[in-house]
């Protein structure tokens, strides 16, 4: 509420006024003299005495009178910056306050309730997190193991390999003693069956190392994706406590502080229990150091009032 106060201000308009010359008036008396007797003189009127004078200039004030205003400099409008009910009032209408104190507490509802909400997506993401940092261990897990059976196929056959090459080493032998009538053809046919049985399980193994490598390679992808899941989760975590963060600071606001030194204007019937909005005037602070005044003057006397002398009466 603006602090303004009424005056009467009284212009002084100076004007001299041309001096005049001094004038002097003489009064003659007349004497009448007849020739004729003393009768006749003795009738006539008796001299009067006057005074002469001379003529001085003067000054003439002109003054007038204007209803002005007086408004101060420093003044602010205090409003919430959160919609709640009013807690606590700590000032009355007219209190004296310097800047940063207290003037009024609300509380929080609806930013309470974002602070709830902001938390629990917090927390859910943070779930989220530990789920994939789960599927990451698990992906490692499953690509040791994928990379355990490669080597325990690749193991098995090198040993294949090794049974194969024997089996065609015995051929060779036992063809050479059979042609020699050493030994017998059936010896021949037992060496060519070996052969056949390692060659078979030898395919067989590296059908099993093909497997084991395609279950590493799927494994390896499943670890780079739990790594960028994770990735992202941590991404989506620190957005959500930013927003927390942000939305935390909305709850400072439940106090309206003091911006400048001044007087405490009226509440307009707000108390304590109501509930005010964003921006809905609480109050005001008017700080009565310095003053604007402000004066209806008719615009044909704007010159005489300029540099003039003012005398004010509040």
């Amino acid at each position: 509420m603006s602090e303004q106060k009424t005056f009467q201000s009284k212009s002084i308009v100076t004007f001299r006024h041309i001096s005049a010359k001094a004038i002097a008036i003489t009064l003659l008396s007349l004497g009448v003299s007849s020739c004729g007797g003393g009768q006749e003189q003795a009738n006539l009127p008796q001299a009067i005495a006057v005074q002469l004078k001379t003529l001085e200039s003067a000054t003439v004030i002109d003054s007038s009178e204007y209803v002005g205003t007086l408004q101060a400099r420093d003044r602010v409008s205090l409003a919430p910056r959160i919609e709640g009910r009013i807690l606590e009032i700590f000032v009355s209408q007219g209190d004296r306050v310097s800047r940063g104190d207290p003037i009024a507490s609300f509380e929080p509802t609806q930013e309470q309730e974002n602070v709830n909400a902001a938390t629990q997506s917090v927390n859910v993401e943070r779930a989220r997190l530990g789920q994939t940092q789960a599927e990451l261990s698990t992906a490692e897990a499953n690509r040791a193991a994928a990379a355990a059976q490669v080597e325990s196929a690749r193991a098995d056959l090198q040993e294949l390999e090794a049974e194969v090459e024997l089996a065609q080493i015995n051929i060779e032998r036992t063809k050479m003693l059979v042609e020699g009538g050493a030994v017998a053809q059936q010896d021949l046919d037992d060496d060519n069956r070996d052969l056949k049985s390692s060659l078979a399980q030898r395919n067989s193994r590296k059908e099993t190392l093909n497997a084991a490598i395609e279950s590493l390679q799927a494994a390896e992808r499943q670890v780079e994706q739990s790594r960028a899941n994770i990735d992202s989760q941590n991404a989506i975590i620190r957005r959500t406590e930013a927003e927390l963060g942000s939305i935390s600071q909305n709850l400072a606001f439940n106090t309206i502080n003091a911006p400048i030194d001044g007087i405490v204007g009226s509440f307009d019937d707000n108390k304590v229990g109501d509930y005010v909005s964003v921006g809905e005037e609480l109050t005001t602070i008017t700080n009565n150091q310095s003053f604007d005044l402000n004066i209806n003057i008719p615009v044909e006397y704007r010159d005489r009032a300029q540099n003039r002398t003012v005398s004010r009466n509040y």
